[in-house]
């Protein structure tokens, strides 16, 4: 396997109030909605347990 890239995710408020809000909508798919869930996650930077956060999103064990 390569080696994975990092990015830095920043958001402003706009964008987070609208993954906020899609992130309430049943509608969407589940890849998207996983996604949304990622994205303010990773933008959420006082969260220090992050690893952990986004494996219960994505449903992974450790």
């Amino acid at each position: 396997m390569g080696r994975h890239t990092q990015y830095i995710v920043s958001l402003s408020q706009e964008e987070k109030n609208k993954l906020q809000a899609m992130s309430k909508d049943n509608k969407l798919s589940a890849r998207v909605s996983k996604r949304v869930l990622i994205l303010l996650a990773l933008d959420d930077k006082k969260n220090s347990n992050l690893n952990e956060k986004l494996n219960s999103i994505c449903g992974l064990s450790q």
